[in-house]
């Protein structure tokens, strides 16, 4: 069993928060069966309808936190890069990390570059604007977080 750090563990609690903890099967979803953010189409062998917390928790640390070194960042900028991770990809957040060529940043930094992802989600296909809103308000309440 993984014995999570204490930055981990406030920072899924602040994931699972926003990604909600009941099980979802939304029509037109493009990830299908969805329970504490862990979707079917990621996780095809996976019985998302009863998917435990712990399971969810377990593979956030796993395919999020764990390949992104995130205890290695501080509280506030470990946040920004899993949520980002969470919301918009490993390999998206992989990305704006190397934007910043090896130099120190910081969550404000990381955090702009995210909202930019937005905006080119939404120029590419502006059917998701809809969307917009609430990605803008989960960057904000990244911003806000206290740890």
């Amino acid at each position: 069993m993984v014995t999570y750090s204490n930055k981990f563990l406030k920072c899924i609690s602040f994931v699972l928060d926003r990604e909600g903890r009941a099980y979802e099967h939304t029509p037109g979803d493009a990830g299908g069966e969805t329970k504490y953010g862990i979707c079917k189409r990621d996780h095809p062998n996976l019985d998302i309808k009863n998917l435990t917390e712990q399971q969810a928790t377990d593979i956030y640390f796993r395919d999020y936190w764990a390949p992104l070194n995130c205890d290695s960042y501080d509280d506030k900028l470990a946040l920004a890069v899993f949520d980002t991770s969470v919301n918009n990809g490993k390999e998206t957040a992989a990305l704006l990390i190397a934007k910043f060529n090896g130099k120190p940043f910081t969550m404000q930094d990381f955090l702009f570059k995210r909202l930019r992802v937005y905006m080119n989600i939404v120029q590419a296909k502006p059917k998701n604007m809809k969307f917009l809103m609430d990605w803008v308000l989960r960057v904000v309440k990244c911003y806000e977080y206290q740890g």
